[in-house]
């Protein structure tokens, strides 16, 4: 059970966490200081003051779950314990993958994303080809 709650909830964190480092970064946007001020301070949240709302909210998860798979037909995976853990270990560390990426994206040089947005990549392109192969030193 920890291996199939930590593999997904690892993997999942760093993706995200390097998407947001690289949005952040790279491709600036109105708010950015602000949206990642907010990510940074969910970081100092103890955990135990949001136990008991997260309790109340994954229990509602399964509800949701249910509702959702009646009216798509489609299972979700609301109502499994294993993917809820997954939603909140994922969520919980996404400030701290987020800081991580950010600080090592913004040493990255500029130019190269420049130098590919010039030659035609689009976000994603650059996302997958440059900035993730380059990325494994804070991926380890």
């Amino acid at each position: 059970n920890s291996i199939k709650m930590v593999v997904p909830a690892v993997a999942i964190s760093t993706i995200m966490g390097a998407l947001n480092g690289y949005v952040l970064t790279k491709w600036r946007f109105p708010g950015h200081t602000l949206v990642f001020g907010l990510m940074l301070f969910a970081c100092f949240i103890p955990f135990q003051s949001v136990l008991l709302p997260m309790a109340t909210i994954l229990g509602s998860f399964g509800r949701f779950g249910m509702t959702l798979q009646n009216a798509t037909g489609f299972n979700f995976g609301f109502g499994n314990p294993t993917v809820n853990l997954v939603f909140v270990h994922v969520v919980y560390g996404l400030g701290f993958t987020t800081l991580f990426f950010r600080n090592f994206y913004e040493a990255f040089p500029t130019e190269l994303v420049r130098a590919a947005q010039v030659d035609g990549a689009s976000f994603f392109q650059i996302f997958r080809r440059i900035m993730l192969p380059n990325s494994l030193p804070i991926i380890v």
